[in-house]
C-alpha cells in the first residue's frame, strides 16, 4: 500500500508509489478517456473544485490540459496534482493521470494496487 501523509483535499497528500504500482496505474489510465477537460481559462477554482470532487468519487482520474508548451506541461501537471492532493501518475501529451486513494469508497470502486 502507498504510504500517505496529510489529508485528502488539503493539497498535502503525498503517496509513495512503487514503480510497479505506478505502471499499473499508468496502464489503467491509458485505457480510459478524459474524465475532466481543462479549458483555455486554465486551472480556475471551479476546475480545481471539479477535479477534487471527481477524485472523491473515483481514485484514478484522467485530465486533459489545454495546449501548452511542452516544457511547462509537466510543471502544470505537478501543480495540479499538488493542488488536488493527488499523486501525479503520468503525463502523455496533453493528458495527465492523477491518483488519490480513498478509503471511504465502497470496496468494488477501490483500486487494488500490486505490492
Amino acid at each position: 500500500m502507498p504510504r500517505l501523509t496529510g489529508r485528502a483535499g488539503d493539497g498535502l497528500l503525498a503517496t509513495e508509489l512503487t514503480s510497479s504500482q505506478r505502471a499499473f496505474l499508468r496502464s489503467r489510465g491509458r485505457l480510459r478517456s478524459a474524465d475532466v477537460i481543462v479549458g483555455k481559462a486554465g486551472l480556475s477554482r471551479g476546475a480545481l473544485g471539479h477535479i477534487r470532487a471527481m477524485l472523491a468519487r473515483q481514485e484514478l482520474l484522467k485530465v486533459k490540459l489545454p495546449r501548452l508548451p511542452e516544457a511547462s506541461r509537466r510543471a502544470v501537471a505537478q501543480e495540479l496534482a499538488h493542488a488536488a492532493g493527488a499523486e501525479l501518475v503520468d503525463v502523455v501529451g496533453h493528458m495527465v493521470v492523477l491518483y488519490r486513494p480513498n478509503d471511504q469508497l465502497p470496496p468494488e470502486k477501490r483500486l487494488v494496487l500490486p505490492e
